[in-house]
């Protein structure tokens, strides 16, 4: 799923070689995002044709920065070869050109290039600048805004939607579930298409979270397949950041599905949850490094010792399932992501609510702390258990402090009957760089488009499918259409998930250029 930076190719004199490397000094936010990747001649291997190499790089380029000087006009290569090359490349419309004047050079106005926008600002050489470090500033600008536009243009360098699978990625699958799988891949995309905004440049963030089934465990799937990993995997490209709850102690899917989303995606994950009550859990963060950047700081959150006396403490009892704390920054957004998966406690009964609602008041307070010396915003995403609107529960999230706008307040579990999913966000900005956007916010009902009701024929037929129906806790005659329906739903939402993933797009207000 790698999706390339733009090309940027310098064309310059080796006397200028300083000023080059203090121009790309000054694009390095926009390498570390990933956007653009530089090329000049000091990449070219010994022994390799040099002249050819950097034919073939100029024909490869997007961007060509041509930085002019004395020198560069002198250059009997750069007269003959690149200036040409490149401008040709302009007029057929692969290339963008950016005229760079480094110093006062003499007759540059009459080179073909002319008729060009030239950097800096009003053609004013960078030499001549008093401060030449605002001048490649003004340098920078300009070229981050022509990357923008050619970002736009051509789709981007990375996607701006899901993934559109190819069909040697699913070369690992045989030729029936190759078939099937497109093909439900073709559905799922077109639904994920209509129902998620796309990812617009430096103007939003797509955040999710995502309930799964004991992803991993083979003890409820001894045979998981690779069929779902990837209908699993194109929502989550649909995204830039996933929380995810319900991942097992056993990593090996976990890392299937990371394998196939691709090297453009990254992750955290926690230890697994102590005791029965952590049922075996550990939560996961997977993000889009093309268009998020951990900020080297994660932890699960460990309650702090509550004071009984002057000078005396005991200490807290602790969250079930220990939720994961991380610092992310999205261009110049800095945020910090917590996903947990509030205690089930047994049922519904008085007790098991009261413990439930104690944990999100200890959680709460425990944000509340954090955002006093926290200066970014921390958006709390996960399942917390919450049935209904009026439960106790989610008043119990907002007493805490944590908002939750009315728009996000969606079904998740796959009957549209239950407000399990939540996201929230505790923001100590009183006027953040942010916003929920109306109407930007749902929850993907992926059984309408895969393992739908109508293909339970086709897969009652399947190894895989043969292989979970052998398992020893089934009760009932496998014979009958209803317990084979039964089945098939139990055997799919481990499969899947028997929650819905719960998104909102985040418009982004105070975007610096750099």
């Amino acid at each position: 799923m790698k999706r390339g930076p733009l090309k940027v190719f310098y064309s310059y004199a080796h006397e200028d070689e300083s000023m080059r490397d203090r121009i790309e000094e000054h694009l390095e936010l926009l390498k570390r995002q990933q956007l653009i990747i530089g090329w000049y001649d000091r990449h070219i291997i010994p022994g390799t044709a040099w002249n050819k190499v950097i034919g073939e790089q100029l024909l490869e380029a997007d961007i060509v920065l041509l930085l002019i000087s004395r020198a560069f006009l002198d250059s009997d290569y750069v007269r003959r070869v690149e200036i040409p090359e490149a401008m040709k490349a302009f007029e057929s419309g692969q290339v963008r050109v950016i005229p760079i004047l480094l110093e006062e050079t003499p007759g540059w106005e009459k080179e073909p290039f002319a008729q060009l926008q030239i950097l800096p600002s009003e053609a004013r050489p960078i030499l001549e600048w008093e401060d030449p470090v605002h001048a490649l500033r003004d340098v920078a600008r300009g070229i981050r805004r022509v990357a923008r536009d050619v970002i736009i243009a051509g789709g981007g360098p990375f996607e701006f939607g899901p993934h559109e699978f190819s069909e040697a990625e699913l070369s690992m699958l045989d030729k029936v579930e190759r078939a099937r799988t497109a093909a439900g891949l073709q559905r799922l995309r077109q639904a994920l298409h209509e129902q998620i905004p796309p990812r617009r440049y430096e103007a939003n963030l797509l955040l999710a979270t995502w309930s799964l089934r004991k992803f991993g465990d083979r003890n409820r799937l001894p045979d998981p397949g690779a069929e779902a990993l990837f209908y699993l995997a194109q929502i989550i490209s649909s995204y830039d950041l996933v929380a995810l709850q319900e991942v097992d102690q056993d990593l090996d899917r976990f890392h299937k599905l990371l394998e196939i989303l691709g090297p453009d995606w990254d992750s955290l994950l926690t230890d697994v949850a102590p005791g029965a009550w952590g049922n075996r859990e550990r939560f996961a963060i997977v993000y889009y490094k093309p268009r998020v950047e951990f900020r080297n700081f994660s932890s699960q959150v460990i309650l702090p010792p509550e004071r009984t006396g002057p000078g005396e403490y005991t200490p807290a009892t602790q969250l079930a399932r220990p939720p994961l704390i991380a610092a992310f920054r999205s261009g110049t957004l800095e945020f910090q992501v917590i996903t947990t998966h509030i205690i089930f406690g047994g049922g519904n009964d008085a007790r098991s609510m009261q413990r439930r609602v104690e944990e999100i008041e200890k959680l709460g307070e425990y944000l509340q702390t954090r955002s006093r010396y926290a200066q970014n915003p921390l958006f709390l995403m996960g399942d917390f258990q919450v049935e209904r609107p009026d439960s106790p529960l989610l008043q119990a999230l907002r007493d805490s402090g944590v908002h939750i706008p009315d728009h996000l307040l969606l079904p998740s579990n796959l009957d549209q009957t239950k407000y399990y999913s939540q996201i929230g966000f505790v923001d100590p900005d009183r006027q953040p760089s942010y916003s929920f956007g109306e109407e930007r916010a749902g929850a993907v009902d992926f059984f309408r488009y895969v393992y739908r009701s109508e293909d339970l024929d086709t897969y009652l037929t399947s190894a895989i499918f043969k292989e979970y129906n052998r398992q020893p806790y089934f009760k009932g005659k496998a014979g009958t259409k209803k317990e084979q329906e039964r089945r098939y739903w139990f055997w799919k939402t481990y499969l899947m998930s028997d929650h819905l993933p719960l998104w909102v797009e985040l418009e982004l207000h105070a975007w610096s250029p750099l």
